[in-house]
């Protein structure tokens, strides 16, 4: 009969990757959308809130490293890869929308795309995450030389 593991569930994985990933691609979802309705609406303040491409450099500077971070993670702990694929899909949309040049409107669909992706990416993983911490660990003899 397999004997159940009394350790505590391991604190190490942490959802603040995914809460981090998760924040920053609704933020950038939110200027995403929000910015050019904003403008959109109120032709005066486009002169005023001109927002430099710098920033979403910046913006994908800590986006990548943090989702990475946070997929990798994740995987380790729950060893699912769907989070960490869409991870990657999201990111390159991201990447793809910020560094290729492209016009404002598919630059604008391809990060709304990305953003979304990456955050249900963030979203499941912190889940699945959160689903195996928990659930207790049971043994099956095997490390006890059976």
């Amino acid at each position: 009969m397999p004997e159940r593991d009394t350790r505590a569930p391991s604190k190490r994985p942490s959802g603040w990757w995914d809460a981090i990933g998760a924040g920053a691609s609704l933020a950038c979802l939110v200027h995403c959308l929000g910015l050019p309705l904003l403008l959109t609406l109120m032709p005066a303040a486009a002169t005023l809130l001109d927002v430099p491409h710098d920033f979403h450099v910046v913006a994908l500077a800590v986006a990548v490293p943090s989702s990475a971070i946070a997929m990798a993670r994740g995987y380790r702990h729950h060893g699912v890869a769907l989070p960490a694929l869409l991870g990657a899909i999201g990111l390159a949309l991201l990447c793809l929308g910020t560094l290729s040049g492209a016009p404002l409107a598919v630059e604008t669909g391809l990060t709304v795309c990305g953003s979304v992706i990456l955050a249900i990416a963030h979203l499941r993983n912190w889940r699945l995450q959160r689903r195996t911490r928990s659930k207790p660990a049971i043994d099956g003899g095997c490390s006890q030389g059976a």
